[in-house]
């Protein structure tokens, strides 16, 4: 499967650009180079080393690891890779009308140096690490992604999530943390509709329209039922993990804002192959 999985990775990355500029490697080598080593949760160093490849698949010339950072650090890389995950995105299925928005942490340990990891609320407590801010819809593909710090406010990260969504996601559905004036005011603006748990259960009479029409709803059975929709997130979230090259807790060696997006992306990227291997 590995074999079928890469061959869809490369069909979505930019082909071979002969105008370089200054650079010896373009843009297509460094992301291959790039991928292989996320694919096989290895060192970036690692995918620099040609007993590292199969002789088939292994490229013609191959950056060193220091030329490998330097490159892999430029805007085109990661913006290649979310170019990479939309294609990849639309090849799976069209978008559907509803999805669910919630994050991930990624956690790294209490003794880690790495000054970009600060603490922030985890799962059961307090963590250091990162967050994986995910728009997932009901076919379970990935229609949005941001990566911050973990102390940061899951709504601000939603706020673009929601505004740059798909045009026919037109439902979104999220736990009490995205029960906020602001995030319904900009579903409201785009044409979309937020369902969340209202926090503490109660509103004043001078809240929120929307708020006030969502308090009524979960009191109905239709409402609670549409609430429950937002646990095909956590499933797709598992998913992500329980295949062998998904999205697991990160690598010692991927520490640092960028390395994390850039990792974390990949890895998304390589789950929709994975899916389209299930489906062509």
């Amino acid at each position: 499967m590995e074999s079928r999985l890469w061959s869809i990775v490369l069909q979505e990355l930019p082909p071979h650009d002969r105008d370089r500029g200054p650079f010896v490697y373009d843009t297509r080598t460094v992301l291959v180079v790039t991928l292989w080593a996320v694919l096989h949760d290895r060192p970036f160093s690692w995918a620099c080393r040609q007993e590292s490849w199969p002789e088939r698949l292994c490229p013609r010339h191959l950056p060193d690891a220091s030329t490998l950072s330097r490159r892999r650090r430029r805007p085109e890389i990661i913006a290649a890779i979310e170019r990479a995950l939309r294609r990849l995105g639309e090849r799976l299925a069209p978008c559907s009308r509803d999805a669910a928005i919630d994050s991930r942490p990624m956690v790294v340990g209490g003794a880690s140096k790495d000054a970009d990891a600060p603490a922030g609320r985890g799962v059961g407590g307090f963590s250091r690490g990162y967050r994986a801010h995910m728009l997932v819809d009901c076919t379970g593909v990935v229609r949005g992604l941001r990566v911050t710090p973990i102390n940061v406010n899951e709504r601000l990260p939603a706020r673009e999530l929601i505004a740059d969504a798909p045009d026919a996601m037109q439902r979104i559905v999220g736990d009490a943390n995205y029960d906020s004036v602001p995030l319904h005011e900009i579903a409201r603006s785009h044409g979309r509709r937020l369902y969340t748990p209202i926090r503490s259960g109660r509103v004043g009479r001078r809240a929120n329209p929307r708020r006030l029409l969502l308090l009524r709803l979960l009191a109905s059975g239709p409402g609670r039922a549409a609430l429950h929709a937002r646990d095909g997130i956590e499933r797709v979230f598992a998913r992500m993990s329980n295949i062998a090259c998904g999205l697991k807790p990160l690598p010692a060696w991927i520490r640092g804002v960028e390395r994390v997006t850039l990792w974390i992306h990949a890895k998304i990227l390589i789950y929709h192959a994975y899916l389209l291997t299930k489906t062509e």
